[in-house]
């Protein structure tokens, strides 16, 4: 006997689903670089916020103009990496967004595939319910006709 339809789809619905699962690994990587990002990010400016301070106590106590402009310059290039670094952040949050989106769409294909199944095997379920009562009420009537007396008809 061929296989019902809702086991034919059965290896549909792993395929789907092995699919997902790629799919939540990638965003699970592209999560894991948006913090990475972040975390430089934040560094960065902390960084910066440190060496301000540090300059600024420095300047009030008397400092020589050719180390404050290099103070100044090198608070110039730490904003020039930070401007840098957000736009790193703003791309690798984009990436995040586009995988969480391909997982989405995904988990839809493995929703629909699990209904599609779940309406095949409600199907199948009755169709085998209605061939049983066939069989059953069949078995009645020749049980029926069986014992009726010889000379009735």
């Amino acid at each position: 006997m061929d296989k019902k339809k809702s086991e034919r789809l059965a290896p549909l619905l792993k395929l789907e689903q092995n699919r997902e699962q790629q799919k939540v690994k990638a965003l699970g990587e592209a999560r894991s670089l948006v913090a990475v990002h972040a975390e430089k990010l934040q560094q960065l400016i902390e960084y910066r916020a440190e060496y301000e301070l540090m300059v600024s106590q420095e300047g009030r106590q008397g400092i020589a103009a050719s180390r404050l402009q290099g103070y100044h310059q090198f608070l110039n290039r730490l904003s020039t990496a930070i401007a840098q670094q957000q736009e790193q952040l703003e791309l690798v949050q984009q990436k995040e967004q586009l995988a969480q989106n391909k997982w989405f769409d995904q988990r839809g294909a493995v929703k629909r595939m699990d209904s599609l199944i779940e309406r095949n095997v409600h199907q199948e379920r009755k169709e085998e319910d209605s061939r049983e009562q066939k069989m059953l009420d069949e078995q009645a009537q020749r049980l029926q006709r069986s014992r009726r007396p010889l000379g009735f008809n």
